[in-house]
């Protein structure tokens, strides 16, 4: 079955995951896949300091938050997680958290085992 969450959101997510758990690898394989699906490089920029940033609609905020506070982990704060559902149906939750988790999985394989970053293509 098809994913609700656009793919844009997705990559953006991705990156700020691979960002908070210093994930070299997965940036430079995702930030080219983010920007072929839309997502806009003054975000890509941003995402450190998001909060602080006038680029991120509230609904990429709410997520953003739900995010970063799954990987803080163990619980999401009571606030951010009504804020995130304000703006997402509860399969669209769902799938914002299992994207969250199975990339801070991926993050920590990838960086356990020394991948190295791929060489720029072309």
């Amino acid at each position: 079955e098809e994913a609700l969450l656009p793919r844009d959101l997705q990559e953006l997510l991705i990156l700020r995951v691979a960002q908070v758990n210093d994930s070299a690898y997965e940036q430079s394989v995702h930030r080219p896949i983010a920007i072929k699906c839309g997502v806009a490089p003054a975000k890509i920029e941003a995402l450190p300091s998001w909060r602080d940033s006038a680029v991120f609609e509230p609904k990429e905020r709410a997520a953003l938050a739900y995010v970063d506070a799954i990987i803080a982990g163990p619980h999401v704060p009571d606030d951010v997680f009504n804020a995130v559902r304000k703006h997402y149906d509860e399969r669209e939750v769902v799938e914002l958290t299992v994207l969250a988790g199975t990339y801070i999985m991926h993050n920590r394989v990838f960086t356990a085992l020394r991948v190295d970053v791929e060489p720029a293509k072309g």
